[in-house]
């Protein structure tokens, strides 16, 4: 299963690192990584919420959360025929004024193996880019 992960330590509060993470509606308006986002169950992140994400070099995909707990973080997955994948994304505090954000993208299925090879490097400069833009 390819996994790919990275985080990075900012000076703030986990509420407001939490509130511009679970603000996913807004993501295309301050990262580069993502083109466009398009919320199905309207802006709010929470359980069962759909978004249909567009990304330079990707498909479009649509991701629904299945776990959120603010301001620690949330989970969604995104299916497409042969590989199943889930994206983390975790605010832990450090001390008072300092959290470390985590992001993590996980493959599963049977063609993760494939698509690690081929997006993985991809994946990884993605998730990088969108800790460093945070």
């Amino acid at each position: 299963m390819p996994t790919y992960t990275t985080d990075i330590l900012i000076s703030t509060s986990p509420q407001a690192a939490w509130g511009l993470l679970s603000n996913v509606a807004a993501w295309a308006d301050w990262l580069p990584t993502i083109t466009s986002i398009k919320p199905l169950d309207g802006p709010a992140l929470k359980p069962d919420s759909r978004f249909e994400i567009v990304q330079p070099k990707l498909q479009p995909a649509t991701w629904t959360v299945t776990l959120v707990e603010p301001p620690h973080g949330f989970i969604w997955e995104s299916r497409f025929p042969g590989v199943y994948t889930v994206g983390d994304h975790l605010i832990e505090e450090l001390r008072p004024g300092t959290v470390k954000v985590t992001l993590s993208i996980a493959f599963s299925g049977f063609l993760s193996s494939l698509i690690g090879l081929f997006y993985g490097a991809l994946t990884q400069t993605y998730i990088e880019t969108e800790a460093q833009t945070l």
